[in-house]
């Protein structure tokens, strides 16, 4: 059996409540937008979100999407296909306030998720 790429990312938020920075606990922080493949393309339709529904948000009918985080969660996603080969572009912006803590990561993975 070959290679399968299975593009994934996981934003990973374990990070710590540090109160004398001010650092906020309640409010959830976005930590990253994108858009679908292209114009006329909802988000769903090209990616599947793996963990932490409760954590994106669907924007413009659905064709842009934006994963929050708080003291205890975050989210992620993956490509609803498997690729042999390809190309990926993105771009993660950090909160602008107190950011101690947080781990911000993207995985590619040559197997089936979380195997």
């Amino acid at each position: 059996m070959g290679f399968v790429l299975s593009c994934w990312l996981c934003l990973i938020t374990s990070f710590i409540v540090n109160h004398t920075c001010g650092a906020s606990a309640s409010a959830p922080s976005r930590i990253l937008s994108g858009s679908g493949t292209g114009s006329g393309f909802r988000f769903n339709e090209n990616y599947v979100v793996t963990w932490g529904g409760g954590h994106v948000a669907y924007l413009d009918g659905g064709s842009e999407v934006q994963l929050y985080m708080d003291q205890t969660s975050g989210a992620g996603f993956s490509s609803s296909s498997s690729y042999s080969s390809g190309f990926f572009h993105m771009r993660i912006k950090l909160p602008n306030k107190d950011t101690a803590g947080i781990v911000t990561a993207y995985y590619a993975s040559f197997s089936t998720l979380y195997n």
